[in-house]
């Protein structure tokens, strides 16, 4: 089972059953449960597990465009997706499901774009949450899950994510 992080502009949702769908042009503030992050660590900047390069065709299997699900065990600190390619037109659906926290009560997740910080956000007190978020050009998009904050990393989190094109 899946939820989702939030991305893009600041949103807000309305309780749906337990699910909150988020829709990048219609709301208007984050969710209870979510906030923006903002690193503080310049290495947070840059996935260093990704090589950045112009070519964005480097990665043949970033071409293909399946759902690429990432896994935070207790035992982790972080885990990351492979990277997505996003064709001019594509837009990046996310959904993240936290379902156990660490002693910090938070899991942070970060968008990357093309191996460079994207986009963050802290969880803490939530269950599932959807997006889509219109991002229009040639770009590759991962995700990377940490359990607590990045700059104080733990373990003792759980988390499941997935990143999708959405033509």
């Amino acid at each position: 089972m899946f939820g989702a992080i939030i991305l893009g502009t600041t949103q807000n949702a309305s309780a749906n059953n337990g699910t909150d769908t988020i829709n990048d042009d219609t709301i208007k503030s984050l969710p209870e449960g979510v906030e923006l992050y903002y690193p503080k660590n310049p290495e947070l900047l840059v996935d260093e597990n990704y090589g950045y390069s112009e070519n964005l065709t480097v990665n043949p299997f970033a071409l293909e465009q399946l759902p690429r699900n990432v896994y935070l065990q207790t035992s982790d600190k972080s885990q990351s997706t492979t990277r997505l390619q996003l064709y001019s037109g594509d837009q990046l659906g996310m959904n993240v499901e936290p379902y156990k926290f660490g002693k910090l009560g938070t899991i942070t997740g970060i968008i990357y774009r093309n191996g460079v910080y994207y986009q963050g956000y802290t969880f803490y007190n939530t269950n599932r949450f959807v997006t889509t978020v219109n991002t229009g050009d040639l770009s590759q998009y991962s995700l990377r899950l940490y359990c607590g904050n990045p700059d104080e990393l733990q373990t003792g989190c759980a988390a499941d994510g997935v990143i999708y094109p959405v033509k």
